[in-house]
């Protein structure tokens, strides 16, 4: 919905701000700190093709991201993409340019094994900012912020526990909901008129699971959209 949408923007435009820590000194100036950056998450597994909000939950999802990008000025930010395994399209960067390219070319078809594998995922963020932090050498006080957009079919627990156990590490995991509460059914590939069907012969449903992310967001010390 429109509200969604306007709420999600707002969420990123706080975001920003609370990564820019705007410092004023003896020259009236707002400058942003480089020292913090944001991962985002994108879900590519074949239930990300539903059309119950249009275009689709992954159209919608790769515009929400790069529309974002316009408010992240000299933020870094790295881009993970999951489904049944996990894999870093872009490192911390701050060429913004470059990552709309990647995130542009990115489809279901990106990730071999079909599945929702968000505990890999989260698990390559982590790796990243480490890397990250050893490079440059970033206070242990840095802002960690990882936005994880997904409708959050085929979840798994023990993300449940790798996020708690990240939030004490200084963490933040903010959750994405994609999708309708009603599901919508899922196209045999991007464009496909044809749906996925059970072994009944019935269209498949692809119903977000909005309560897992929730609860993930509150266990990773972040907020749920």
């Amino acid at each position: 919905s429109l509200l969604s949408r306007v709420s999600l923007f707002l969420f990123l435009a706080c975001l920003v701000f609370a990564l820019a820590r705007p410092q004023k000194g003896q020259i009236e100036r707002e400058e942003t700190s480089s020292e913090h950056s944001v991962v985002f998450l994108i879900d590519l597994s074949r239930s990300m093709l539903s059309r119950d909000i249009s275009p689709s939950r992954l159209r919608l999802t790769k515009k929400e991201i790069t529309k974002s990008f316009g408010i992240l000025d000299s933020v870094k930010v790295g881009l993970v993409a999951f489904a049944g395994s996990a894999a870093v399209i872009s490192p911390m960067t701050s060429d913004l340019s470059a990552l709309e390219i990647y995130i542009d070319s990115l489809s279901t078809d990106s990730i071999n094994s079909q599945g929702t594998e968000i505990f890999s995922a989260l698990e390559e963020a982590k790796y990243m900012f480490e890397r990250v932090s050893k490079k440059e050498k970033l206070k242990q006080k840095s802002q960690k912020i990882i936005v994880l957009f997904t409708d959050g079919e085929n979840h798994q627990e023990e993300s449940l526990n790798k996020v708690g156990d990240m939030a004490k590490e200084g963490f933040r995991v903010f959750t994405i909901g994609v999708g309708s509460p009603d599901g919508g059914y899922i196209p045999e590939y991007a464009g496909a008129k044809e749906y996925i069907r059970s072994k009944d012969g019935q269209p498949v449903i692809s119903k977000p699971n909005f309560k897992f992310l929730k609860d993930l967001a509150k266990k990773g010390k972040g907020a749920f959209y």
